[in-house]
């Protein structure tokens, strides 16, 4: 039983600093929420600190398990095809949003200044994921096929902040609601011009033109 109310604490936490954030989001919500008594969350987790780490933790592991899918993938290739190999991680962080995006919405949270005390997030869990990627190019960019005009690890930078930006508000519409990934048109219009900013922004050769049409 103590397992089971472990795990629907941290998943109920989860939704509730995905949606509130950690500073809006009491010990007794979370408690309430998940049916509990509040000492519990003192007991399985040492406190509402400990739980937004385990809860962030939680969210990296997700995004970790996608992505080191992929590279895994391209790393057992013959050999590196770099413009494949980019195209393949954009559409990769994309998928990851459309399934979680209450990962980004933590994230987004951390943006607007939420949980500042909790500092060593992004240092523990998030440049990790960046480095894993700056690594599997590394040979690319000192065979100079990604040119020293390029800043890899500042495009992928804004690849997750355009990425944020338009699931999390989406772009204007003419009936006033924000259109986001929940929209398939937009989605593929998104997924389309982002593909062509990194594309360009690292100076691939060729133009961008997707396997299928989005």
């Amino acid at each position: 039983m103590a397992s089971s109310d472990h795990e629907r604490v941290l998943q109920v936490a989860y939704k509730l600093f995905a949606a509130l954030g950690y500073d809006a989001t009491s010990t007794s919500q979370i408690a309430e929420a998940a049916g509990v008594q509040p000492a519990a969350i003192e007991e399985f987790f040492g406190g509402r600190r400990e739980l937004y780490i385990a809860v962030m933790r939680h969210a990296y592991d997700e995004e970790r398990a996608s992505l080191h899918a992929v590279l895994d993938q391209l790393r057992e290739a013959e050999s590196l095809d770099v413009a494949a190999a980019l195209h393949l991680l954009v559409d990769n962080q994309l998928d990851f949003v459309a399934v979680h995006p209450d990962a980004y919405a933590l994230r987004t949270h951390r943006w607007l200044s939420d949980a500042m005390d909790v500092a060593e997030v992004e240092t523990r869990y998030l440049q990790p994921l960046y480095q894993s990627i700056l690594d599997l190019f590394q040979p690319a960019v000192a065979a100079g096929q990604l040119t020293g005009d390029t800043d890899l690890q500042y495009v992928l930078y804004m690849c997750t902040w355009c990425i944020h930006g338009f699931a999390l508000g989406g772009v204007p519409h003419d009936e006033g609601v924000p259109k986001t990934y929940t929209d398939e048109r937009e989605w593929r219009r998104f997924r389309l011009r982002l593909h062509q900013m990194v594309h360009r922004a690292l100076l691939l050769p060729g133009d961008y033109s997707p396997a299928e049409p989005y």
